[in-house]
């Protein structure tokens, strides 16, 4: 549902029609199922050395069709959080929709740093 608000967004709003969406490597694979459906194409950008979207890519697959980039807060397989706020600075200043995917994440990331992990920044 995201992904279709930000296309029908970026339709209305910005007279995107080719729209594409920015994920990392990372992504869970129903994206690519959504893109499917919703006539989308994907971006995929390259992981860094820690397994986190790498910036320089993400900034060099920014096009005028973008219409989101997807961050992960929990990947499925090591349970990393991408640069949240580094993303969504980038996310503002080109006004593409941000959308972070914390499907795992997103329950247990906000109180593990009241337990005492190191997490960054995060709530709901």
């Amino acid at each position: 549902m995201a992904m279709r608000a930000a296309r029908n967004y970026a339709r209305e709003h910005k007279g995107i029609v080719n729209g594409e969406i920015i994920i990392p490597e990372s992504a869970h694979f129903s994206f690519n199922k959504a893109a499917d459906m919703l006539n989308l194409k994907i971006v995929q950008v390259d992981l860094d050395e820690n397994y986190k979207m790498d910036i320089n890519s993400l900034k060099n697959s920014i096009t005028e069709n973008t219409v989101a980039i997807v961050a992960i807060a929990g990947t499925t397989e090591l349970g990393l959080i991408d640069s949240i706020e580094e993303i969504s600075k980038i996310a503002k200043e080109h006004d593409i929709y941000l959308h972070v995917d914390a499907a795992f994440g997103g329950f247990s990331i906000p109180f593990l740093k009241l337990a005492g992990y190191d997490f960054p920044k995060f709530d709901f």
